[in-house]
């Protein structure tokens, strides 16, 4: 078992490929270009993530399921501000 957030090597610190995936696991959601660590798999399967990367209809797709989800979380709080208000 991993705990991610004690995870805090830099991108120089990483040492091997499983330093490499808690990297990536730890920061992609930053939103910041990741360091190539020189792993074909790890850099193959960030390639293959990359939203850059999808056709068109995949992005359509994404972008309605995003609307509708965040649609449907603001109903829910909106819902559950009235029943605190009652």
């Amino acid at each position: 078992m991993v705990n991610l957030p004690k995870f805090n090597k830099t991108a120089d610190g990483v040492e091997n490929p499983v330093d490499a995936w808690l990297y990536v696991l730890k920061h992609a959601h930053e939103g910041d270009p990741l360091p190539d660590f020189g792993n074909g798999i790890v850099n193959e399967a960030l390639k293959r993530i990359k939203i850059e990367n999808l056709d068109k209809t995949t992005l359509t797709e994404l972008e309605r399921e995003m609307i509708a989800k965040e649609e449907i979380e603001c109903r829910l709080a909106g819902a559950n501000i009235f029943n605190c208000i009652i």
